[in-house]
């Protein structure tokens, strides 16, 4: 997907994410589609509509994924390093 925009879907008064494809959809994208629009799950954002080269989808406020991928990483990373430092300072207490 090239780009994503926050709209309002003024026929049922709804926020809505509609995402641009930089190329039209292909035959073979259908079926991923249909796939899609059939699921019904809280971790899976709802597909309302389908053109020839976009998406609509329901919004979901909140970071991005990659947002959120760069503070867990931050996290996992300061997580590790706060653990390699109690272990340093464990093993100079036993040593000293």
């Amino acid at each position: 997907m090239r780009e994503v925009y926050k709209a309002r879907d003024t026929r049922l008064d709804r926020i809505v994410a509609i995402k641009i494809s930089a190329a039209q959809f292909t035959d073979r994208f259908e079926p991923e589609v249909r796939a899609v629009a059939a699921l019904n799950h809280s971790h899976i954002c709802a597909l309302y509509d389908v053109g020839p080269d976009y998406l609509v989808m329901e919004f979901v406020d909140g970071p991005t994924l990659t947002e959120r991928i760069r503070v867990r990483y931050r996290t996992n990373r300061r997580i590790e390093e706060k653990g390699a430092i109690c272990a340093t300072r464990g093993c100079v207490k036993f040593i000293g």
